[in-house]
């Protein structure tokens, strides 16, 4: 009996990886959207040293709210930075494609960016 529940978690554990939930969108049941962006904004001042949004074209998202991320479990994704959504995006079937100079912002704000390739 343990066999065939191993055999079937190794035989399905590709396709769970792939099933990241982003805001409210299951980005494995969207295969147009090919490309992922991380915004990691450290704050210079204040309690909240990051927000990382997680950016795929479903337009604007405010830069003070983090992405709301969902592993393939369903449970909520604390991303404590953009190195830490990259960890996890990476295990759930995307590639780093770039990742530009970072650059302050007029607030003193340091955002970083990473683009992503879903993985084929």
């Amino acid at each position: 009996m343990n066999s065939t529940k191993l055999l079937i978690l190794l035989v399905f554990t590709p396709f769970m990886l792939r099933s990241q939930t982003v805001d409210g969108i299951n980005l494995a049941e969207k295969p147009e959207i090919t490309y992922v962006e991380i915004r990691d904004r450290l704050y210079s001042i204040g309690l909240r040293k990051h927000a990382v949004i997680i950016e795929f074209g479903q337009g604007n998202k405010h830069y003070l709210d983090s992405s709301q991320v969902l592993n393939p479990d369903g449970k909520e994704v604390r991303l404590n930075s953009g190195i830490d959504a990259l960890n996890h995006f990476t295990q759930w079937g995307w590639d780093l494609l770039y990742q530009p100079v970072v650059l302050a912002d007029s607030s003193g704000s340091v955002v970083y960016h990473y683009f992503l390739k879903r993985r084929k």
